[in-house]
């Protein structure tokens, strides 16, 4: 995903087998204390041999199937995206076509264009507070104008605590949209850049 791309942080799926080393560990270090203490108390005879071996064989099976279980529940189930926040977003990735890398980087003044940056945040602001009908904003321009710097600086100086998830060309159905983990307490932003080649030509004028 790309938006997986753009932070330097653990990822999910690193997590997820450190989780399962662990689940393993526990299990091993369980049932090796069960099954000596069936024996022990086999070799004493308060166990009689037969039970021994089933109560063995049952407590093996049970810690492979705790140690495994979410393997076992989850079946080649995509894991969902660990998705940056704002203020991690990186300005001269490959998800943010804003020129060369110098472009990208340089000093960005906001006097020029006070009304539309100043325009972008307050409505950025509303829209997170819920004092705004609208769900988000959308920037016009010609090519190269600065479009999206502007929805990049406006949003990182606005929303830097929300989550971020980048829309991509591979999202062309629904079953391909990722469903994200979200941070608590965070909301989601879905930052849709060069929109024109998610619209059908036709759809142009409308």
């Amino acid at each position: 995903m790309a938006t997986q791309q753009q932070v330097q942080h653990p990822q999910k799926r690193q997590q997820s087998k450190s989780q399962l080393k662990w689940r393993l560990i526990i299990a091993v270090v369980i049932v090796a204390l069960i099954i000596s203490t069936v024996w022990v108390l086999s070799s004493l005879a308060i166990i009689p041999g037969i039970w021994a071996t089933i109560l063995s064989t049952l407590v093996a099976v049970v810690g492979v199937v705790f140690a495994l279980l979410p393997l076992i529940s989850s079946p080649g189930r995509p894991e969902a995206p660990a998705l940056p926040l704002a203020r991690e977003l990186v300005r001269e990735s490959v998800s943010f076509r804003m020129g060369d890398r110098t472009a990208a980087n340089f000093d960005y003044i906001t006097e020029p264009i006070k009304n539309a940056y100043e325009t972008a945040r307050q409505t950025l602001h509303d829209v997170s507070v819920g004092a705004d009908a609208r769900l988000g904003i959308l920037i016009l321009g010609i090519a190269n104008a600065g479009k999206t710097r502007l929805a990049f600086e406006a949003l990182t100086q606005t929303l830097p605590d929300w989550n971020v998830l980048l829309w991509n060309a591979t999202y062309d159905t629904l079953s391909k949209v990722p469903v994200p983990t979200v941070s608590r307490g965070s909301g989601l932003v879905v930052f849709i850049d060069d929109l024109q080649e998610y619209v059908p030509p036709e759809s142009y004028d409308a």
